[in-house]
């Protein structure tokens, strides 16, 4: 009976780690596809972009939980810049405030 009860335990254990899992990844998956989908709104081509920059623009989004936010460029960029302070972000970028006003001057001048 008690061999049973902890076969049981691990079994449970194992499902729900599983399912921990499957949901985290399901959830992780869905933040960056619509992560991407507002960064391209500013750069089209962002996955073609160099990885510094891409690294950069991944970051200040996570920082500013770009998600969560409203849809529009004007948003998108004011949570972009709210990041640059974070300091995080400066580990990738000595200056990230104007590393990002480069990439929106070359993605204004791409329009």
């Amino acid at each position: 009976m008690k061999r049973r009860t902890i076969y049981i335990g691990i079994a449970v254990f194992l499902l729900v780690t599983v399912m921990g899992s499957l949901i985290g990844r399901w959830a992780g998956e869905s933040m960056a596809r619509e992560v991407h989908a507002r960064l391209s709104l500013l750069w089209p081509d962002v996955m073609g972009m160099p990885e510094q920059d891409r690294a950069l623009l991944a970051l200040l989004a996570y920082e500013c939980r770009l998600s969560d936010k409203p849809d529009g460029r004007s948003s998108t960029i004011a949570c972009l810049h709210a990041a640059t302070d974070a300091d995080r972000v400066k580990r990738v970028s000595a200056d990230p405030e104007a590393h990002l006003n480069k990439l929106l001057a070359q993605a204004r001048g791409a329009e």
